[in-house]
């Protein structure tokens, strides 16, 4: 992992950076529980933790993608002198079309925490 963290092979080779960090991490996790059995007291706390937060938002995910085949992006573009702002296009249910036709505005707003200071 030390090898993989050095700021060129992260920059350059990021997805190989990043699977391996997820295959080493959880085979020491699981070597450390096996060689220390009382470690799991220590990391249950972080783990059920994970779990809790995690598992809401992969739920809802694979909810959505067995229900109604999820949300597809039909478009993708970089708006010219927006200072970096894109324009995405999604695809629509049937139900999400009658809405639009029937009120005033077909826009969304999306949150964004990691660049929204309000919400």
């Amino acid at each position: 992992l030390l090898l993989t963290s050095l700021s060129i092979i992260r920059r350059r080779f990021y997805r190989f950076f990043y699977v391996s960090h997820i295959i080493f991490g959880w085979t020491m996790l699981l070597f450390a529980i096996m060689h220390f059995n009382y470690i799991v007291l220590y990391l249950m706390p972080s783990i059920i933790y994970y779990l809790c937060t995690a598992c809401p938002n992969l739920i809802q995910a694979l909810a959505s993608y067995f229900y109604d085949g999820g949300i597809r992006m039909v478009e993708s573009t970089i708006i010219g002198d927006s200072n970096g702002c894109a324009e995405m296009v999604f695809t629509q249910t049937n139900a999400a079309r009658d809405i639009e036709r029937s009120r005033v505005a077909p826009y969304v707003r999306l949150c964004v925490p990691s660049i929204s200071l309000l919400w």
